[in-house]
């Protein structure tokens, strides 16, 4: 009951509930109560765990992590932008968000000796945040390789091409969301540059390998729950940007 209270005082909650008591209120107005009905219906889907797991597992799963000791060594490690940003006042130090995973898994292969530089890319504020980030974790500076700033995927693959030819290098371990991670390397492989994928930030995982998976209860079946909308939201945009790159040729 516990959480039921905490789910039904949420706005999501009392939105949906409305969303309810309007298509019963309008039941004698067809149009009203059917676009009532369908915004019950996405509300209720959206927040549902199983449909965004569903389309997330489709994504993710096309590429599975590799031990590190068995990952190849290569060149250079380059993780994909998108995971820190310079702080804003009143905040006192670079800020990080869920692709900071990103950051941490380029130090920990760089740390084995996977590859003797990381080049970072991204928007101007990321370039210099996610330095910070990967210094802090012990990256020593002399190691990181700025590109130029650039604004999306495609932008990368085209920064990582032309410094291929100054820097003069070959092998390259892409580090990047698993969700992201398909896209990405179609993306490099359109313009030509081959790379060892090495995901991670796994939305969906498997419960029968992973000993912290709770135990699903009533409520995380019948319930749904607002943070899935967000969830959903960025794998509906990551299926939304593989038909943008696909009309623009990009893929």
């Amino acid at each position: 009951m516990q959480k039921l209270f905490e789910w039904i005082i949420t706005p999501y909650a009392l939105t949906l509930l409305f969303l309810v008591a309007t298509a019963i209120a309008n039941r004698k107005q067809k149009w009203p109560r059917r676009f009532a009905i369908v915004a019950v219906l996405i509300m209720y889907v959206g927040g549902h765990p199983q449909l965004n797991g569903n389309l997330a597992k489709f994504l993710e799963w096309q590429y599975f992590p590799q031990p590190i000791e068995t990952i190849p060594a290569a060149d250079v490690i380059l993780p994909l932008g998108g995971g820190a940003d310079l702080a804003l006042w009143p905040n006192p130090h670079v800020q990080v968000n869920s692709h900071t995973n990103r950051y941490v898994y380029a130090a920990l292969l760089y740390q084995a000796g996977k590859g003797e530089r990381i080049i970072v890319s991204g928007r101007p504020n990321e370039l210099e945040a996610t330095t910070q980030v990967l210094q802090w974790m012990g990256v020593p500076e002399d190691a990181i390789v700025r590109g130029d700033p650039v604004q999306d995927t495609h932008g990368e693959a085209l920064e990582i091409k032309q410094l291929q030819a100054e820097l003069d290098f070959d092998s390259i371990i892409l580090i990047t969301s698993a969700r992201h991670m398909p896209r990405a390397v179609a993306t490099f492989a359109k313009q030509g540059v081959p790379v060892t994928p090495a995901p991670t930030a796994y939305a969906t995982v498997d419960c029968s390998v992973t000993e912290r998976c709770g135990t699903a209860v009533w409520d995380d079946w019948l319930l749904p729950d607002p943070r899935n909308f967000q969830a959903i939201a960025q794998t509906l945009r990551e299926y939304a940007a593989w038909t943008y790159y696909w009309l623009r040729d990009w893929v």
